[in-house]
């Protein structure tokens, strides 16, 4: 054994002694851990491996935490070195490194040395993660903090002694410390292992919230990590909106964001002021269809969103992002029914405004497609929510409990409860339009991405989806493959049968012949006849649009224009393609007819 391993050797003995029963997370295998990283990093960063190490080994004991004072730890420090019969020059790095590693409130300098850099980062990515989060916990109960009080707020600036000795919680050290390290690393590779480490605290911060926030009704007041009230509450019902406002109010600690994620267009109503067991029957409704997947935790969860929300929105200031689709106009409804009058609140329809400031050129079905940036310019733009509108939004949510429907669309701008089955034919439709250009089977996700895609309403595919299932059911389409999983389920008119692929004799030829030549003058007027409606098509349509270039001025008429123009065209996008396809059969008849003739003349 070599000088150096008997000094470590000695020295990693002595500190398993001084801190094997230590119960404030400081314990050995702290101890172990930060070794092992500083040695790492040496290797990495090209330090000198045996004096991170040893300096690894020793930076607890030192500890003012752990000492009556800084002065006395140091001084043990220095004492073993000496003891252990280490060298001058590394004795003296080693207590360098150890008298200016420490946190001690986020101040301090540049540590001076590489081996200084990695011992500090080896250390603190130590207090980042999975095992940090174990350790605040075993901190705070070893100094008799609680887990969380709402009255302390974490503190944004402190001194030393404020950060040894201030009422402080286990969460708030989070945001006083922990969070802050990832930024505060010394190396290049730290930082690298830190990130990993760093989104986990912050994830767990967030489930801690979501706990915290379960029936609260103090819960704004009570967020975790914020010195202050949000002053404006924005809502949003689809979760690619929230995402968007999120990401735009990430630095405003002043608004935040509320997603009602339940999609109310869809399965029996659950009002927050019914009896119990209406949430449970929704999600029964839902499992029934197979639209829940592993999900129901996660659906039962945005339904319990809506127990508590609108009341804590009294003597708010409340931005509704709500477009002209039926799921986000029934969550304005149901928001507007049971939230306090006492709240401030305005309705912004985001696609409504960017459709008329572009003259109709960019049309939107739901909030969450607008872009981050215009959703920016919109934020002040909201139409304050009046006595009476408000009374009218209740009335309508009370008038669809009433109808007590399964499926709620949008017909003449008005919101109508339908049969279960109101997209079937539409859907089957749309099969026909997906075959003709990917064959006779194809997944269901195409199908429903086609039928979404003609649909000028928000849908829910989830739900879609559960119609292509039952419509395969009834046989009106084929399916095959894993039908919990859209992507992986296939569906169509059926793969063709050996005798569809056999070749019909030649008396059979023959005779289609004979057929074709027959009816080859009819043939070729339904073909003039139904050329001339695909041209009749193409004159409505620059008519229309004619007409929407010559009412620039007018934006509601320009809207109703638009709105013309688009439901033509997706209505007759399906039968235009179902016309070309029998113009071509009409057209391969007279050819037959013709060629016919030819070869008898």
């Amino acid at each position: 054994m070599t000088e150096r391993e008997s000094i470590m050797s000695q020295t990693r003995a002595f500190v398993k002694a001084a801190l094997e029963h230590d119960s404030s997370g400081h314990d050995w295998w702290h101890i172990v851990r930060v070794a092992r990283s500083a040695k790492l990093l040496a290797e990495i960063e090209g330090g000198e491996a045996y004096v991170c190490e040893l300096a690894a080994l020793l930076h607890d004991i030192a500890d003012e935490k752990l000492n009556v004072s800084k002065e006395a730890g140091l001084r043990r420090v220095e004492d073993w070195l000496a003891e252990a019969g280490v060298d001058v020059n590394t004795a003296e790095h080693v207590m360098l490194i150890i008298s200016t590693m420490s946190y001690g409130g986020g101040g301090g300098a540049l540590m001076e040395t590489l081996e200084g850099r990695i011992v500090q980062d080896a250390d603190r990515l130590d207090a980042i993660g999975a095992i940090a989060a174990a350790r605040t916990f075993v901190y705070s109960g070893w100094k008799g903090r609680l887990i969380c009080d709402p009255n302390v707020r974490p503190r944004v600036t402190m001194t030393k002694e404020e950060y040894r000795s201030g009422k402080d919680t286990a969460v708030n050290h989070f945001y006083e410390k922990l969070l802050k390290l990832k930024a505060l690393l010394n190396t290049e590779s730290a930082r690298m292992l830190a990130e990993e480490r760093h989104v986990y605290m912050v994830r767990y911060l967030e489930a801690f919230d979501r706990e915290w926030e379960l029936g609260n009704s103090e819960y704004l007041a009570e967020r975790l990590g914020q010195t202050q009230e949000p002053e404006r509450i924005h809502v949003v019902f689809d979760a690619s909106a929230a995402s968007s406002l999120r990401y735009l109010f990430r630095e405003a600690s002043s608004e935040y964001v509320v997603l009602l994620a339940d999609d109310l267009s869809v399965g029996p109503l659950d009002d927050s002021g019914a009896p119990p067991g209406t949430l449970q029957r929704r999600l029964a409704w839902m499992s029934e269809r197979g639209m829940l997947g592993n999900s129901k935790a996660e659906y039962f969860r945005d339904g319990v969103e809506w127990r508590s929300w609108p009341q804590r929105l009294a003597d708010r200031r409340v931005v509704v992002w709500a477009a002209g689709n039926a799921r986000e106009q029934i969550g304005l409804r149901r928001l507007t029914a049971h939230i306090p009058e006492s709240a401030d609140v305005r309705v912004i329809d985001a696609p409504s405004r960017i459709f008329e400031r572009t003259n109709g050129a960019i049309l939107h079905t739901h909030t969450g497609e607008v872009p981050l940036g215009e959703l920016g310019d919109l934020v002040e733009q909201g139409q304050a929510l009046t006595t009476e509108q408000q009374s009218e939004y209740a009335a309508d949510w009370q008038r669809l409990i009433r109808e007590a429907g399964e499926l709620r669309v949008i017909v003449e701008g008005r919101i109508q409860s339908v049969p279960e089955d109101y997209w079937d034919e539409m859907i089957l439709q749309a099969a026909i339009s997906v075959a003709s250009t990917k064959g006779r089977m194809y997944t269901a996700a195409s199908l429903v991405g086609q039928f979404i895609g003609l649909s000028d309403q928000r849908l829910n595919d989830s739900f879609l989806f559960a119609r292509v299932r039952h419509l395969v059911e009834r046989g009106k389409l084929h399916g095959g493959g894993n039908p919990e999983a859209i992507g992986g389920y296939n569906v169509g008119f059926g793969e063709p049968s050996p005798s569809d692929a056999e070749l019909p004799d030649p008396a059979s030829i023959q005779a289609y012949m004979e057929w074709a030549r027959q009816y080859a003058t009819e043939a070729g007027e339904i073909e003039r006849l139904l050329s001339a409606e695909r041209d009749a098509d193409e004159q409505v349509l620059s008519m229309l649009r004619a007409l929407s270039d010559g009412c620039q001025a007018d934006a509601r008429m320009r809207r109703m224009v638009a709105k013309v123009i688009d439901d033509f065209m997706n209505e007759r996008q399906i039968y235009a393609e179902r016309r070309n396809a029998v113009i071509g059969m009409l057209s391969a008849m007279q050819r037959t007819g013709s060629t016919d003739e030819d070869r008898q003349a």
